[in-house]
């Protein structure tokens, strides 16, 4: 390795050479290149089928998290923070390590989502780490009708875990068909059910979807989702609270065919 004296201002490898600054100097080092994994040689040598699997796995993976997360994020005022995507792309490659049918980097999270502990894994991701839906009714609804009814038979809106600077909470359940073919989806909503914090505790009534095709109409993949959302009456208007903890959204259903 040798010093790089001289007004140039390089980092990175240019011409098999490769450029390093030194943070606490500022000194700017260069030595020979040492190569790494080229398009080419990931593509062509034998011992490299490992990082080309797992680079196509990444690349199919991402993109369905993309897809299932546009609707989800709808529900939000904001972006998804950064860790819920990551944490999401990680349990979507854990989802795509249970198709049985496919190996290696040909693994579908779609394939994945046909086996139990796929739809578990997906079931249980919160995309909403600081509300997740569960504790408000100390369980989760059942979903029937592969997707067309939601019920909240047994269990009651917890009064103790209802924020203090809310009035209402609106509850909102909706069911969205992917189809990972062309990366198009179609969402089904119920009409939503508004709650005065001074009627708890409340028993919802069973949510129903008209108009619900069948499964295989839309790609094959359908997932129901649960969207909680407090809000607060002021001055003769209902407020969406947005603040940390306000929002909540839980996948209570995964169907394939």
């Amino acid at each position: 390795m040798a010093r790089l004296n001289g007004i140039l201002d390089i980092e990175g490898t240019l011409g098999g050479l490769s450029f390093y600054k030194d943070k606490a100097t500022g000194e700017t080092f260069v030595k020979e290149s040492k190569g790494g994994h080229t398009s080419e040689s990931i593509m062509n040598d034998p011992n490299k089928i490992k990082i080309k699997e797992s680079n196509a796995d990444f690349g199919s993976v991402a993109k369905v998290k993309n897809l299932l997360l546009l609707k989800v994020s709808q529900q939000f005022p904001a972006k998804l923070p950064r860790a819920v995507h990551s944490s999401f792309f990680t349990v979507l490659r854990l989802i795509a390590g249970e198709d049985s049918v496919n190996t290696g980097g040909s693994r579908l999270v779609s394939m994945g989502l046909q086996s139990e502990k796929g739809k578990r894994l997906l079931m249980d991701f919160l995309f909403s780490p600081e509300m997740g839906v569960y504790s408000l009714f100390h369980g989760l609804p059942q979903v029937g009708l592969v997707g067309g009814r939601c019920s909240f038979a047994g269990l009651t809106l917890d009064t103790s875990v209802f924020p203090a600077e809310a009035t209402h909470v609106r509850v909102h359940y909706f069911v969205v068909d992917y189809h990972m073919e062309d990366g198009s989806f179609v969402a089904y909503s119920a009409e939503q059910v508004l709650l005065d914090k001074g009627d708890l505790p409340a028993v919802l009534p069973d949510f129903e979807l008209d108009g619900l095709v069948d499964l295989g109409v839309n790609g094959g993949l359908r997932v129901a989702y649960v969207h909680v959302q407090f809000c607060k009456w002021y001055e003769g208007v209902l407020f969406d609270l947005k603040t940390k903890g306000m929002i909540g959204v839980r996948c209570v259903g995964v169907f394939t065919l």
